[in-house]
């Protein structure tokens, strides 16, 4: 973007271009282009870092204020620092506020967009919501199904409000609401500019695959992996099962207004990832180690609020004990008057929020489904006008990640030519395949290399020891002059993935190597 002086650049336009999220939400590059022209800086990422780690301070600034406001400012205090301390959100460059991936800013924007909607809110407030939600759209792809489910659960409070509250927190809800849609149209107005390759269809895929056969071949698998990665020492270090029993001893303290609205946001979210992890092509729930701590750090904000009001009550029910078993101080039976059950009306709307997502959910399948059966019969009728194809045994999936880094694209290869590049997806080593001008030729050597950059660019792959590749050709006279270099993908289970073709002249004069 930076080169180019613009926000659809040609790596991002050309689709010969491997770009492993073309159309990931732009937000944050823009904001990376911004810090790096007003210091004058170069393309060192490190340039950049105080960008994404100033979000995770502001992030605790906002969770002490609203925890203060509901929870006191002892417990508001401890629960900063707490979430101040935990190592993936401080010192992770996966995800935490030590590298440049977009989770702590998404959960900053998200988590203050939504508690701002949870007060008595003015117009002032739901406009800072708006566009803070707004700002979680241009963020991250969760951000727009994590800003509906903000909406969402924040209307819950409106069956509880009185008549005239009512209004105004449904005429705030849609000023929140139409700054959502307007960031959401911006972004599909510039993703429509920027062709989708080598990155996965979620949407696509919901109208090809069997969410019930993903549930149940999937979902058993996911508490296992959850509890797994809540054990992690090295990036919880205890903070994920202390929670839980916070949580558990001041659950009375949970009986305030905002929870039941926080629970259901938490659960709409929770129910958006558990969805991606049934789309997803990764095996089983091997997505859920690289993305768990993620999702944490993204729903932060109103997770971290529970906890302050389960720490209160949990400090309350320390001094009451205390204070009993002081022989100086009589027992205190009584602390205030007991609190009224929710009513009846409360209770039903709340389960009437949670079953809604599923049926909206079983609206989208079938709309899905509608628009993949009407492209197979449109295919099926061109395929019929059309020669019959030679039919390959492999089958093509675009999300079998790899790349060509020699020759480049236009390049001049004088000598022997060498090819090399990396071809690796989650748990295996890609074959690879070389045509050059269609054809396979003879090798003079070929080897697989080490990439630890590839490693620590998507660690999501496991050990690159020989992710790499290097394939090693002769020149001969007859090679002289333009030719097209296909690099070809091949999982063990019967998928491939062709690269784009990259065009390259060949050159005998060996004078330059």
């Amino acid at each position: 973007m930076r080169a180019d002086r613009s926000v659809t650049p040609r790596a991002l336009a050309d689709p010969r271009v491997y770009v492993t999220h073309p159309q990931y939400p732009l937000l944050m590059p823009v904001a990376q282009v911004v810090v790096q022209e007003a210091f004058d800086a170069g393309d060192d990422r490190r340039a950049t870092k105080p960008l994404y780690a100033a979000c995770f301070p502001a992030l605790l600034v906002v969770l002490f204020d609203l925890s203060r406001r509901h929870a006191g400012t002892l417990s508001a205090a401890l629960t900063t620092l707490a979430l101040a301390c935990i190592p993936f959100l401080t010192v992770n460059d996966f995800g935490g506020a030590d590298g440049t991936f977009s989770d702590v800013p998404m959960g900053a924007f998200f988590g203050a967009g939504f508690l701002l909607l949870l007060g008595h809110v003015r117009r002032s407030e739901a406009i800072a919501a708006g566009i803070l939600l707004g700002a979680g759209v241009l963020t991250k792809n969760e951000g727009l199904p994590f800003a509906a489910a903000a909406l969402l659960a924040a209307s819950f409070l409106a069956f509880l409000d009185r008549p005239a509250r009512k209004r105004r927190r449904l005429v705030a809800l849609g000023i929140a609401a139409a700054a959502v849609l307007a960031a959401a149209l911006v972004l599909r107005a510039w993703q429509s500019r920027i062709p989708q390759r080598w990155d996965e269809d979620y949407a696509g895929r919901l109208g090809t695959v069997s969410l019930l056969q993903e549930a149940r071949a999937r979902l058993p698998l996911v508490p296992v992996a959850i509890a797994k990665e809540m054990g992690d020492r090295q990036n919880l270090s205890g903070f994920g099962h202390a929670g839980v029993v916070i949580l558990a001893a001041g659950a009375g303290g949970l009986r305030r207004r905002i929870v039941p609205p926080i629970l259901l946001c938490l659960y709409f979210c929770f129910g958006a990832y558990v969805l991606a992890l049934l789309l997803t092509t990764w095996p089983g729930v091997e997505q859920v180690h690289p993305t768990w701590d993620r999702f944490l750090t993204q729903t932060s904000l109103p997770a971290s609020l529970l906890l302050a009001l389960a720490l209160r009550e949990g400090w309350r029910a320390v001094l009451a004990i205390r204070r009993s078993s002081s022989p100086r101080e009589p027992i205190a039976r009584s602390t205030g008057p007991a609190r009224p059950a929710p009513p009846i009306r409360g209770r039903l709307a709340f389960l009437g929020f949670a079953v809604l997502p599923v049926l909206s959910l079983s609206v989208a399948v079938t709309f899905a489904r509608g628009k993949a059966s009407a492209r197979a019969r449109a295919a099926g009728t061109e395929a019929a006008a059309a020669p019959a194809p030679t039919l390959s045994p492999w089958k093509e999936d675009a999300a079998l990640t790899g790349g060509v880094d020699e020759p480049a694209e236009g390049a001049t290869v004088r000598g022997r030519l060498d090819v090399r590049g990396w071809a690796r997806f989650a748990g295996e080593n890609l074959s690879v395949a070389i045509l050059i001008d269609g054809d396979e030729r003879p090798v003079a050597s070929r080897r697989r290399l080490s990439r630890p950059d590839v490693r620590r660019a998507i660690p999501s792959l496991g050990d690159c020891a020989s992710a790499g590749y290097e394939f090693t050709y002769s020149f001969s006279a007859e090679d002289a002059g333009p030719h097209e270099l296909q690099v070809i993908f091949q999982s063990g289970d019967g998928r491939e993935r062709h690269y784009p073709v990259r065009r390259f002249t060949w050159d005998g004069d060996p004078s330059s190597r």
